[in-house]
């Protein structure tokens, strides 16, 4: 079972900045379009990537994640250029399959885990510096859309 679909999205080094409102915060609302409350602009791109050339984003499948709050048809953004940690939310080829999950530590193993209530289905997936175990990136955000497909 694949964790991801990958999907390479190239990334347009042109700015899109979109207004940042946050006086008075929204509570689970809209400021009146009236009302004069934009304080500074946010660039997505300039959010999510640190590393244009080493980044790459990739549509999350299943449900592994679920209890971090990521679900499928989220959106990771990854980049290769960073060195995974203990903790780290990754990209990783594991006997064929591409997944993401969290690199941890179990025992004296390294190992890709799951954030999920069912331990039985989700099984830690250890590395043992086998060759074809392969970390591609750490994921450095998460995107989700509300309701409409991305």
């Amino acid at each position: 079972m694949h964790d991801i679909s990958v999907g390479y999205a190239a990334i347009d080094p042109a700015v899109m900045e979109l207004a940042l409102v946050s006086s008075p915060r929204p509570q689970a609302g809209f400021p009146s379009p009236a009302a004069d409350f934009v304080e500074d602009t946010i660039d997505l791109n300039q959010l999510l990537v640190t590393n244009p050339p080493a980044t790459f984003f990739v549509r999350i499948e299943g449900e592994s994640l679920k209890n971090l709050g990521i679900l499928s048809e989220d959106i990771a953004a990854v980049d290769r250029s960073k060195n995974p940690r203990r903790g780290d939310l990754v990209v990783a080829v594991f006997e064929g399959g591409v997944y993401v999950k969290v690199l941890d530590l179990i025992g004296d193993r390294m190992a890709l885990c799951s954030r999920h209530d069912s331990l039985e289905l989700y099984q830690p997936m250890f590395l043992d510096n086998d060759p074809d175990h392969i970390i591609w990136g750490v994921v450095t955000g998460i995107v989700r859309g509300i309701g409409r497909k991305l």
